[in-house]
């Protein structure tokens, strides 16, 4: 459904968004009976299969793999365990552990911002230790702080929900699936999701490694995917902050987010092979 947000990515570039397992048309076609087992290993195992089938459909022997949001932690997997297969990662909306708990902080401000008492009632019953808020305080939370989004592209109103109604290659039955999709895969994941086990990558990546970021995400709040950047160990590596954007920044300001992987990520994909 953002295809046409990246229309203009397609000059420079070989365009493969993926449904994955337990999402979008994926997901109407399987149905949750065959969908499978979905947990974040699952879904890397998915996705490299996936990246292989391009490279041989596309004769290329290796692609540029972005993850967005939940699928930064796909990303993560897939680079960590096959980065032969990938000229760089790259991470936007990056999920990334918070030891000093300013994912709780930059939401409570956040809705402080616009006296949501709501808002502030539920982030101090759920407090600081994301591990230990339940999935339904979790989901109305996200509910009430895409309402606090204020300065940026909102990644509901202003992003997923004009690019769904727009989108000729989807049906309204194709917009019901996409959230049903996401119930579903979030009742999946979600435990791995909290207790996401950063340290079995040693903060070491075998490849190029960036950090695209929404200047102003409060959803993986910026600063939190900053630190994580700061450890990390990769033979290059660089941190890129997006303009006037928050979550979901490539597609909220796609035309800098091209500019930054024409001008620092390309340029790894087109030396002498």
């Amino acid at each position: 459904m953002f295809n046409p947000l990246l229309r203009s990515w397609e000059k420079y570039f070989t365009i493969a968004q993926w449904d994955q397992r337990g999402a979008g048309k994926t997901f109407h076609r399987n149905g949750k009976d065959g969908s499978g087992s979905i947990t974040f290993g699952r879904l890397a195992q998915d996705g490299i299969e996936v990246a292989e089938y391009l490279c041989s459909k596309l004769n290329q022997p290796k692609l540029i793999l972005i993850g967005s949001s939940v699928g930064s932690l796909t990303g993560l997997l897939m680079a960590s365990l096959h980065p032969e297969l990938f000229y760089a990662y790259v991470g936007t909306d990056q999920n990334a552990p918070d030891p000093e708990h300013i994912y709780y902080q930059s939401r409570l401000d956040a809705f402080r911002s616009i006296g949501s008492k709501k808002g502030i009632q539920l982030m101090e019953k759920m407090g600081p230790d994301v591990s230990k808020w339940s999935m339904d305080d979790f989901k109305q939370n996200n509910q009430l702080v895409v309402k606090a989004i204020r300065g940026v592209p909102n990644m509901i109103m202003d992003l997923i929900l004009p690019s769904m109604i727009a989108s000729p290659d989807h049906k309204l039955s194709d917009i019901f699936d996409i959230f049903k999709g996401m119930d579903f895969s979030l009742e999946h994941l979600y435990d791995e999701l909290i207790h996401f086990d950063y340290s079995r990558f040693n903060n070491r990546f075998e490849l190029p490694f960036f950090i695209f970021h929404g200047e102003s995400d409060i959803i993986t709040p910026t600063a939190v995917a900053k630190m994580y950047y700061e450890v990390i160990e990769a033979p290059y590596k660089e941190f890129v902050t997006i303009r006037h954007a928050g979550h979901l920044a490539c597609f909220g300001r796609p035309d800098q987010f091209l500019d930054e992987l024409i001008h620092r990520v390309r340029p790894l994909a087109t030396v002498k092979r």
